[in-house]
């Protein structure tokens, strides 16, 4: 029993080791291939401005970097608005950041001991959805809520006040854990799902 723990903890470590190498190799090109599908998520979950999205240094990192305009009439007080086709400061995250969930869900996706080979093809099924729904609910919407405590923090300036969204708080939950929580709860997700169809369809 001890040595089997061993023996996955140490699985586990290098396995993991392997994705952070591979993430900080090819994290850039990964999440530039990504950017239209991050670009058409903040398109659906908002209305309010049109995004432009890169990969930049900033700092002496590479960042993904979000600026836009906006594309309807935002009150920032009674009396003052962002007229339409205003373009609105970027705000960034770091290449490294982003990076976190996929690192996450594909350690134990590959490091947890697989049972018989229909479970493993199984589990790499699962995973391909998995990657897409973690990448896109995490950096995409983490820009989003970022941007719009950006013009929260304008109207204050001006004495006004932007009610909270959806978005803002699951920017600030992102920060506070969710980048690491959702990517590893899909891993279980797909881990169990994985080994249960397998043993119902064994054939």
């Amino acid at each position: 029993m001890l040595a089997s723990t061993l023996l996955n903890s140490w699985r586990l470590l290098l396995v993991w080791v392997g994705v952070s190498l591979l993430g900080f190799l090819s994290g850039q090109y990964l999440l530039q291939a990504l950017l239209p599908l991050f670009r058409v998520i903040i398109t659906l979950v908002q209305g309010d401005f049109a995004p432009t999205l890169d990969i930049v240094g900033v700092g002496g990192e590479m960042a993904v970097r979000m600026s836009a305009y906006t594309m309807r009439a935002i009150p920032l007080t009674a009396d003052r608005f962002l007229l339409p086709g205003t373009p609105v400061n970027y705000t960034t995250t770091s290449v490294l950041h982003a990076m976190v969930p996929a690192v996450l869900l594909l350690t134990p996706l590959l490091a947890w001991p697989i049972g018989t080979w229909r479970e493993g093809l199984r589990r790499g099924l699962l995973g391909v959805p998995a990657f897409f729904l973690v990448m896109l609910t995490t950096t995409p919407l983490f820009l989003v809520g970022r941007f719009q405590m950006a013009m929260g923090d304008m109207a204050n300036r001006y004495g006004g006040q932007l009610d909270d969204t959806w978005l803002v708080r699951w920017a600030i939950f992102t920060e506070m854990g969710g980048r690491w929580l959702v990517p590893i709860l899909a891993a279980v997700v797909c881990i169990v799902m994985a080994k249960r169809l397998a043993h119902r369809h064994p054939t």
